[in-house]
């Protein structure tokens, strides 16, 4: 209902969506409308439906664009990390007698880390509810938040066990294998597939389905366990898809997946992202106060 009441004030309908996490009250109105006895099974139901729409959009990423503008992207994205990364920095320094909490530097770096940090699947989401995510622009700012995000999560999984939250930095590296797998093996193969079976039987089209389903999967879950989120793999699993069965699965299963889970699952996830968002602990004494 908020996503339908943002989209008829001109704003895209994920702001609405959002909007029904944060709470003030002390959180009375989150914890009544979202009990913590489901909020297990939301999670689950959020997961399944970012993922989906992930490897959707990771469909929609015009590949040639990409290479055609590696210096654009590289630019956009630096910038994109090092201006509000030092600004967040700047500004910790400020804060960090006050609210520091483990040590300074950790305190510094993930102050930085969430400045610089896109909302990934709300860019995305914005793109396709503007319908941008097929244009230059669109596809290029995609890329360059997908960058972005990549570099920061990378940045957190370094802070998370200065911190003390017991996770392995390293394992974040896996990323740049796995990536190389998707390109050269993973992809050749679906293409030869692809050539070798028509798309406009019902079977094949079935299998194509159930090979993302699982390969989407396996992607999530894997970047999950190197200290990224869940959307990386699927979101790489898309964009890995050879031009074919990108074409077919955004021409003949796109419109059926979206109406199966894009409107029961994705407003969760949103929903789910701003529940954590308690707004009664900010108010003006907080920005003014010198104790």
């Amino acid at each position: 209902m908020l996503g339908a009441l943002a989209r008829r004030l001109g704003q895209p309908p994920v702001i609405g969506e959002i909007l029904l996490g944060p709470t003030r009250a002390d959180g009375a109105v989150t914890r009544a409308m979202f009990p913590l006895e489901v909020r297990p099974a939301m999670s689950v139901l959020a997961d399944v439906g970012i993922c989906v729409f992930m490897v959707f959009v990771g469909l929609h990423v015009d590949r040639g664009l990409v290479r055609g503008h590696g210096r654009i992207m590289s630019t956009v994205s630096i910038s994109a990390v090092a201006l509000p990364f030092a600004a967040g920095v700047l500004l910790a320094l400020l804060l960090a007698d006050r609210h520091a909490q483990g040590g300074g530097l950790v305190f510094t770096l993930f102050m930085g880390a969430v400045i610089a940090c896109t909302a990934f699947p709300v860019l995305a989401r914005i793109l396709r509810d503007r319908d941008l995510l097929d244009m230059p622009i669109g596809g290029l700012a995609l890329a360059c938040a997908a960058l972005d995000d990549v570099l920061i999560w990378s940045l957190l999984a370094v802070v998370a066990p200065i911190a003390g939250a017991g996770t392995d930095p390293t394992r974040v590296l896996l990323v740049v294998p796995l990536v190389v797998v998707l390109l050269t093996v993973v992809r050749p193969l679906a293409k030869r597939w692809l050539r070798r079976r028509p798309m406009d039987g019902v079977l094949s089209g079935c299998l194509l389905f159930v090979f993302m389903v699982a390969g989407a999967t396996a992607c999530a879950l894997a970047t999950d366990w190197m200290g990224l989120h869940l959307i990386f793999g699927a979101f790489m699993f898309g964009v890995a898809m050879p031009e074919g069965g990108a074409a077919f699965l955004r021409e003949r299963l796109l419109p059926k997946v979206k109406r199966g889970s894009e409107t029961p699952l994705i407003p969760v996830f949103f929903a789910s992202a701003g529940i954590g968002v308690i707004l009664s602990t900010v108010d003006f004494r907080g920005w003014v106060s010198s104790d």
